[in-house]
């Protein structure tokens, strides 16, 4: 049987609980498996608390993945996208395809390969 003594969380209550998500969300970031720490967190909390703890893991993890793509690595994502002539030509077909639709061209502007000078265009 495993015994989740090794983890170092198991005994600490809800710091334990509070400093394992923490760990998961940094995990996630770094490119962990999850299922590693689903499984973790069961044998280390539970059942319940340790679904709890893990989805609370998961959950920090994607907004810390969301803010270092957001800000730390766009630039580079940018030179890296644009230095390849198939990735612009695709650009520049999605912005033409949003920019003659009804569609909010918002959301295709916030991805790495969004050219930025296209116009704002208000729900009709």
């Amino acid at each position: 049987m495993l015994d989740p003594s090794f983890l170092g969380f198991a005994g600490q209550g809800i710091a334990g609980m509070i400093l394992f998500a923490l760990a998961g969300g940094l995990s996630v970031v770094f490119f962990f498996p999850g299922s590693v720490l689903m499984t973790a967190a069961g044998a280390a909390f539970g059942l319940t608390r340790g679904f709890l703890t893990a989805q609370a893991g998961a959950t920090l993890g994607a907004g810390l993945a969301f803010l270092v793509s957001r800000y730390l690595a766009r630039r580079r994502v940018e030179r890296w996208v644009f230095s390849k002539p198939a990735f612009a030509a695709v650009d520049e077909a999605i912005g033409a395809m949003v920019s003659g639709s009804s569609f909010s061209p918002d959301a295709v502007r916030s991805s790495p390969t969004s050219s930025r000078t296209m116009p704002s265009v208000s729900p009709a």
